[in-house]
């Protein structure tokens, strides 16, 4: 439940589901804790792909995010 409500419409319901779910994890057993993460970031990388356009123009940007001049 508290996971679903994460992705709601309201951002303060989000930032609350947030904190709960935060509060749950510090509780947690640690393999549960683990387990939960992995299905997360798997979730961030199904719902939000990388960007190769992203990626290759930092590829090509220093440190501090500016072009590289050559």
């Amino acid at each position: 439940m508290v996971v679903r409500m994460l992705s709601d419409s309201k951002l303060e319901v989000r930032e609350v589901a947030a904190t709960t779910l935060s509060g749950l994890l510090k509780g947690a057993k640690a393999d549960e804790a683990a387990r939960l993460r992995a299905s997360f970031l798997a979730d961030v990388d199904r719902l939000l792909p990388r960007n190769r356009k992203r990626q290759k123009a930092k590829a090509g940007a220093d440190a501090s995010g500016a072009p590289m001049m050559h």
